[in-house]
C-alpha cells in the first residue's frame, strides 16, 4: 500500500510542471523574418551582452531597447581635467587639459545644491579657495561650450 502510494505521488508531481519557452512578455513588440535575416524586438527591456562584428550584431538574454535620437561622443570631444589635492582642506586645484573647450566649473555639495561657480578665462589651472566649505562630499563640474561635461568626486576634511 505504501509503495503504491508512493507511485502515484512520484507519478503526479511528474505530470503536473512548468514549461520554460523563450519569450519576452513587453509592452509592444513585434517579429520580422526575410530570405535571410529575423529581426524581432521589444519596447524596454535591456540587453545582458552584445557582440558585433563588421555588420552583423548579436545580442544574447533580452531584447536591446535603443533610443534612435541617442549622441555618441566623439573622442575628440572628451573634456580631460583633473582635481587635487583630494581630499582638500582650504584650497582645491581644477587642471584642465585642453582649455579651448571648458569655460565653467560649477562645485555642488552632496545634496545637488551649488556652492561655487567659476568662469574660465584663459586658465590652465584654477585655484579655488575653499576654506569656507563644510566638511564633506563635492562635485567638481567642468563644463564646456558644447555641453560636454567633466564630474569629479572631491572631499573636503
Amino acid at each position: 500500500m505504501k509503495l503504491l502510494f508512493l507511485l502515484l505521488t512520484v507519478i503526479s508531481f511528474g505530470a503536473v510542471g512548468q514549461s520554460l519557452s523563450p519569450e519576452v512578455i513587453g509592452t509592444s513588440g513585434d517579429h520580422f523574418t526575410n530570405t535571410s535575416t529575423q529581426l524581432s524586438w521589444t519596447v524596454g527591456e535591456i540587453a545582458i551582452e552584445t557582440y558585433t562584428q563588421s555588420s552583423n550584431q548579436l545580442t544574447q538574454g533580452f531584447h536591446q531597447y535603443i533610443d534612435p535620437t541617442a549622441n555618441l561622443t566623439s573622442f575628440n570631444d572628451i573634456l580631460v581635467c583633473s582635481a587635487y589635492p583630494n581630499p582638500f582642506s582650504n584650497n582645491l586645484t581644477v587642471v584642465i587639459e585642453d582649455l579651448a573647450k571648458a569655460n565653467e566649473i560649477v562645485i555642488t555639495n552632496s545634496l545637488g545644491q551649488q556652492v561655487r561657480k567659476v568662469m574660465l578665462v584663459g586658465q590652465t589651472s584654477v585655484n579655488l579657495d575653499t576654506a569656507d566649505l563644510a566638511p564633506g562630499i563635492y562635485y567638481v563640474l567642468v563644463k564646456t561650450e558644447g555641453n560636454n561635461a567633466q564630474n569629479i568626486k572631491v572631499q573636503k576634511y
